[in-house]
């Protein structure tokens, strides 16, 4: 079975839910990513900035 299979028997609330997941999972990797390369300049602003920035830029 592969993952289209997988997706076709949910349900679209359950597609839903598994989207917002991975929504959320991208946005904690790309702030930890974010945090990373900041070093001790990282603020909380200065992440949400960059994080907020390479969200517009796709």
């Amino acid at each position: 079975m592969n993952q289209v299979d997988i997706l076709r028997k949910m349900t679209g609330e359950e597609r839903l839910e598994q989207a917002f997941k991975l929504s959320e999972l991208t946005r904690e990797l790309a702030t930890l990513n974010i945090k990373e390369q900041l070093g001790k300049r990282a603020t909380k602003r200065r992440v949400r900035q960059e994080l907020l920035k390479r969200l517009r830029s796709g």
